[in-house]
């Protein structure tokens, strides 16, 4: 009983709608969190925490009290975010797993031999048969001929041969089902990626003094040193780049590092950016933004990955199609496409009219196409 439950739960969570409910759930949250400002990372009882909740105060007055009991004020470290965003990427993960098998079979399994059943019910189909009832055995003239219209018109061939029949398969962009499974797996790996970052990533806000000293902190042994702030300037006199320099005093070795704006130095992994500056008497004090983020190279080749997987599915249209040759003469044809094949109509007939011309056969009056 326990086996089937637990698929009955697998397969639910499978289904669109209960990934667009979830998603649906984690937006307020994220939107709270972007519109509202949260604790800083630091240890319970510090100095930074007494002077943030104090800017809390004065700019939600009363409600800052009733925000932080609730939890607003902490929203990427409580169940309101971890809970549906660790449902949502089991849910994507069960949809890969359930959906991934047949855009696998249907890109990489293509029998030539399909059944009657399924050529009756394609969108496009065709017979050509011969003019007179009693037709010569041209079983292998007639395969020729189609395999080489196929190949004119751009398909990638393959058949299977009996005796008496001869099955053709054609198809093109046979690979794109792939592309519905590469959106599947992007979101699935943007999902870790913003798990990573949410549990293992951190920023700290370091103010270094004229000659002083700050600590990065969050488990590395990092102290930066001011080493000094230059501002370079155009002939008009209006600043054109800022650049602080810094002696990184933790580690076996001091180095020095240079960070200007949009031109972060790399530390232990964490990115050390510009963020401002203030002028004491004739030198400067500045203002370091330290980052460290693991889920940024995952959520980024997540999103590259979905972007490839849209590209495939808009613009590369997948089609197919099947020809059945009898040793009587007679060719049926039988085609599907993608609904972004939107000239497969045409191109069926195209193909249809062809053989018709280089094998002499004429055309049945039992043809469908998909747009009729």
């Amino acid at each position: 009983m326990k086996p089937n439950v637990f698929k009955r739960l697998w397969c639910w969570l499978a289904r669109p709608g209960v990934l667009a409910a979830l998603i649906v759930a984690l937006l307020p949250v994220l939107l709270l969190g972007t519109l509202l400002p949260q604790l800083p990372e630091v240890a319970p009882g510090a100095a930074q925490i007494a002077e943030w909740q104090a800017l809390a105060r004065t700019r939600y007055g009363l409600l800052s009290p009733l925000l932080e009991v609730v939890g607003v004020y902490r929203l990427y470290r409580t169940p309101l975010l971890w809970l549906p965003l660790a449902l949502l990427a089991v849910a994507t993960l069960a949809c890969v797993l359930q959906r991934g098998q047949g855009y696998w079979r249907a890109a990489f399994s293509r029998p030539a031999r399909l059944p009657d059943a399924i050529l009756d019910a394609a969108s496009h189909t065709c017979i050509l048969a011969p003019s007179s009832g009693d037709a010569p055995d041209r079983l292998d003239a007639l395969s020729g001929i189609a395999r080489r219209a196929l190949h004119r018109h751009e398909y990638c061939v393959r058949e299977e041969i009996t005796p008496d029949l001869v099955w053709l398969r054609g198809d093109r962009n046979r690979l794109a089902p792939l592309g519905a499974l590469a959106e599947h797996l992007a979101v699935l790996i943007i999902l870790v990626g913003v798990g990573l970052s949410l549990l293992l990533g951190w920023r700290e806000t370091l103010v270094i003094e004229p000659g002083g000293t700050a600590e990065v902190g969050h488990g590395t042994d990092i102290t930066l040193r001011g080493d000094g702030f230059e501002i370079t300037r155009y002939e008009d006199g209006s600043p054109a780049a800022y650049t602080a320099q810094v002696i990184l005093a933790g580690g076996p070795t001091a180095e020095h590092r240079e960070i200007g704006v949009n031109q972060p130095a790399v530390v232990a992994g964490a990115r050390l950016y510009l963020q401002g500056y203030r002028p004491i008497g004739d030198r400067y004090a500045v203002t370091i933004l330290a980052v460290y983020d693991p889920g940024y190279p995952v959520v980024v080749g997540g999103g590259l990955l979905f972007l490839a997987g849209i590209v495939v599915a808009l613009y590369f249209a997948r089609s197919s199609v099947h020809i059945r040759i009898t040793r009587d003469g007679r060719l049926r044809l039988s085609g599907w496409a993608d609904r972004r094949a939107w000239d497969f109509d045409r191109e069926f007939a195209r193909l249809s009219a062809d053989l018709c011309k280089e094998t002499d056969l004429q055309q049945s009056a039992s043809a469908r196409s998909g747009s009729e």
